[in-house]
């Protein structure tokens, strides 16, 4: 993330730029101040009107108290600019909206610091959406909306929120949209995971040397080496047994799809291509021994890089600003353990 995040500090040569927030106000509320008494205060005009509002709220943000509290964030107008993410902003009419969201869980709205901190992680995800060109359509939107309704285990709940967002297009920007972006990215990580996770290229190289013996295991640079004995017959009860034999760990596995793959292997022979040993390993597979009800192999563990891992990478590209360093400094003191906020 970017570590200038307050406007407010950038250094420039002007003499302007060189003032405090405080007096860079009283000088442009001066300015706009002469403005006026040179058109006439009974020829303002909506424009000139926008102006002076906009230069109000920027005031109200930042002689704010010294501490932010929650009451100072639910005061400011709708129309306030919070936060950006990348190129979207973060209005505090979008934390009004975001609020309502907990009336699902609890039956009342969310405290606000709460609001932001989860807009800014939709925003997020959003903005990572739109680094890799992806786009959601307002068909799919309803779509999502669809899906969520007719597969939700407490519908009661999901109508109350409903009717507390009282306009349907605030519903589905603010709880139905994030929703679906979350699901669009991660299987847009699933359906591109190999461009994503070079290890898997290095890791074929590894299983060639070793199949033409130019490697040996004891050299490999693996995360986890285990034994582990595959079962001829299903287990009785689905769970991995984790046994302990000198420094290897042993464990007793049924896998039909891995037990007919090795069912040809001849001994110490490496199986020919890279099992997918869950979400989050690869495996080289290597027989060492057949048995009356099984396969005594050894398997080589490589840690796959998984969506979260993948997520945090992107999110380390994401410009996070927060326009207000008292704002930002009253969110880091609230979530200390919230790695987004660590600027």
């Amino acid at each position: 993330m970017n570590g200038n995040l307050t406007p407010d500090n950038n250094n420039q040569n002007t003499s302007i730029s060189q003032q405090t927030p405080k007096q860079r106000i009283k000088t442009k509320a001066l300015f706009y101040r002469i403005i006026l008494i040179i058109i006439g205060v009974a020829t303002i005009t909506a424009g000139g009107f926008v102006i002076f509002k906009e230069l109000k709220n920027e005031a109200k943000l930042q002689t704010s108290t010294e501490k932010i509290t929650e009451t100072n964030l639910n005061s400011l107008p709708k129309e306030t600019v919070i936060a950006t993410i990348g190129t979207l902003n973060i209005t505090k009419g979008d934390l009004d909206y975001k609020k309502k969201i907990e009336i699902g869980y609890s039956g009342k709205e969310s405290e606000i610091d709460i609001a932001l901190l989860e807009t800014i992680h939709d925003k997020i995800f959003e903005n990572i959406l739109s680094r890799y060109s992806l786009t959601i359509t307002k068909e799919e939107i309803e779509k999502e909306n669809e899906r969520i309704h007719k597969e939700t285990l407490v519908p009661e709940s999901l109508k109350k929120l409903e009717d507390s967002f009282n306009n349907k297009e605030a519903f589905l920007e603010f709880f139905v949209k994030p929703v679906l972006i979350k699901r669009t990215l991660k299987q847009f990580f699933e359906d591109n995971h190999d461009k994503f996770d070079p290890k898997k290229i290095e890791i074929a190289k590894t299983l060639e040397k070793l199949k033409q013996g130019e490697l040996s295991i004891k050299e490999l640079n693996a995360d986890t080496i285990k034994s582990i004995f595959v079962s001829k017959n299903p287990p009785k009860e689905n769970i991995i047994n984790l046994q302990t034999q000198g420094k290897l760990e042993t464990t007793i596995f049924y896998d039909p799809k891995l037990l007919e793959a090795i069912r040809n292997l001849k001994q110490n022979e490496f199986l020919d291509y890279i099992y997918n040993a869950g979400p989050h390993l690869y495996a080289l597979i290597k027989l060492d021994s057949v048995k009356q009800d099984g396969f005594n192999i050894t398997a080589i563990l490589f840690r796959k890089k998984t969506y979260d891992d993948w997520l945090n990478e992107e999110i380390a590209k994401t410009n996070i600003q927060i326009l207000n360093t008292k704002i930002k400094k009253f969110l880091q003191q609230r979530f200390p353990q919230e790695t987004i906020l660590k600027f």
